[in-house]
């Protein structure tokens, strides 16, 4: 008989172990990964928070944040943070994501004149795709969704217009979530393919350390930008986003607050030979003054600071994508008619500085208000 017992209680006890295990490897096996997998390549930009909570509010309480608390956009856009936070932090599992995973935010062309915003996250230890479902249904008093299947996981739609609707999935520990369902398509494309953004080899040069700070970093696809730029601008402007797009692949840029506005400090890197950062590389530092004479409505200035600018100009000219239509041929007709090499002429005088300057303009055009300084 005593055998029997200790023979039950041994039982039980293994029984018990094996339920235990069972319990936790449901709650924990989901091994974090990076929602930077779950970027879609043709993002214009990506913006990546960690400690969303609190970095987000550094800006919001900011003095840049007083200065554009009349800006409809930025209003809203504040508002909305605030409800979010609120509506987050009545669920304890999800409010430990939101103060201490990362949040990631990524910008894309939708059509020609379209564009939509993508938002990845981690999903907090033990949730699944129902947990995240009840979630969501709870926080907007929606007791049902549209469902369909994609890549063998479920996608829920929720309408909030006429136009719109509030798409959400999961993969793995990762949540995705848009306004624009064909952006969480993309996502799961993205995370199928096991090829994600940061196997770009320009991503990775700029690439951003992870820091357990409040920090938010801000990547530039040069390449997509263009086009997003094109999409939201009344200007139909191809040559002036042209340049801009030739600049470099990928800038990774981290954030800070300073007193009257936001300091991003980091690197830019280039593949392409025929790109306007791989010019520079043969170019040394040099000072420069052009701020001191830019206006002060000035929306934007860039730069280009010339060690040897003979050189630099020269290098640009043998670049068909920066080739001006008929320009041997004028310099050729100036050669002509008065005897003399205009670009020899010109050189000569070119200091160390090239900027752009993008005034502030009175209309929806900007031709007007675009200078260069030499």
């Amino acid at each position: 008989m005593n055998r029997f017992t200790s023979f039950l209680l041994i039982v039980l006890l293994i029984a018990g172990l094996v339920f235990t295990g069972l319990h936790f490897y449901n709650q924990y096996s989901i091994l974090y990964e990076s929602p930077m997998k779950a970027v879609p390549s043709d993002a214009a930009f990506i913006v990546e928070t960690h400690f969303p909570s609190e970095s987000l509010k550094n800006i919001f309480k900011s003095q840049l944040s007083r200065d554009l608390k009349q800006n409809q956009w930025f209003s809203s856009t504040t508002s909305g943070f605030y409800f979010l936070d609120s509506l987050i932090s009545d669920n304890p599992k999800a409010n430990e994501i939101w103060k201490k995973q990362s949040l990631i935010i990524s910008a894309h062309l939708t059509q020609a004149d379209k564009y939509g915003f993508l938002f990845l996250i981690n999903l907090p230890r033990g949730w699944d795709e129902r947990k995240l479902k009840n979630f969501i249904s709870a926080a907007t008093n929606k007791s049902s969704f549209s469902q369909r299947e994609y890549l063998d996981v479920n996608i829920y739609e929720m309408p909030v217009s006429d136009s719109a609707s509030f798409t959400f999935a999961s993969h793995g520990s990762i949540a995705m979530f848009s306004f624009t369902s064909v952006l969480v398509e993309q996502s799961l494309r993205q995370i199928k393919s096991g090829k994600d953004i940061a196997s770009n080899k320009a991503f990775r040069k700029v690439k951003i350390p992870d820091r357990k700070t409040g920090d938010i970093n801000l990547y530039v696809n040069y390449q997509m930008l263009r086009d997003f730029a094109s999409s939201i601008s009344n200007n139909n402007n191809p040559l002036f986003y042209s340049f801009a797009g030739a600049f470099a692949n990928w800038s990774g840029l981290n954030s800070s607050i300073a007193s009257s506005g936001l300091l991003l400090k980091g690197k830019t890197s280039s593949n392409d030979s025929s790109q306007i950062m791989n010019l520079l590389r043969f170019q040394h530092p040099v000072i420069l003054n052009v701020s001191s004479i830019a206006p002060l409505r000035t929306a934007m200035m860039m730069q280009y600071g010339l060690s040897d600018a003979k050189d630099f100009l020269i290098r640009i000219n043998r670049q068909e994508e920066y080739a001006i239509e008929e320009r041997d041929k004028a310099i050729a007709s100036l050669e002509k008619t008065f005897r003399l090499h205009a670009e020899n002429y010109f050189y000569s005088w070119v200091g160390n500085e090239i900027a752009l300057i993008i005034t502030e303009p009175s209309g929806n055009l900007i031709d007007n208000n675009i200078y260069a300084c030499i």
